[in-house]
């Protein structure tokens, strides 16, 4: 309604970092590798969320459809739209960055190639 397309693309961005810390504490080996490109981009744009949660009392989120590889992508998605809406084409081209590689590692070959075409 007021157009306060930074602070929901911030919003998004949190809740993608929110989900990769739950990947991350529950299916380490899955996304260890991939933890060396994303995690640096979230500690830059998200600071404070890679802080240590108990996932395990939290059975809930566990329970959700949107703490998983596809929910943290929707997210981020979201994200970049909002950030291009404002404007923000560099923490955009940023999101890029996360993307990617979960796009390479899921093989979402058409999902890959509209990535670059954007950076």
């Amino acid at each position: 309604k007021h157009q306060d397309f930074v602070e929901a693309g911030h919003c998004y961005i949190q809740v993608a970092s929110l989900i990769w810390n739950y990947l991350l504490s529950t299916q380490p080996d899955q996304y260890r590798e991939l933890e060396h490109v994303i995690g640096p981009v979230f500690v830059q744009l998200a600071p404070g969320s890679n802080a240590h949660i108990d996932w395990a009392s939290m059975e809930e989120v566990s329970s959700s459809p949107h703490f998983c590889e596809k929910g943290m992508i929707a997210a981020l998605k979201k994200a970049i739209y909002f950030l291009k809406q404002a404007e923000f084409f560099e923490f955009a081209n940023e999101l890029y960055k996360v993307l990617t590689p979960l796009y390479e590692a899921a093989k979402f070959a058409l999902w890959l190639n509209t990535s670059e075409e954007a950076l």
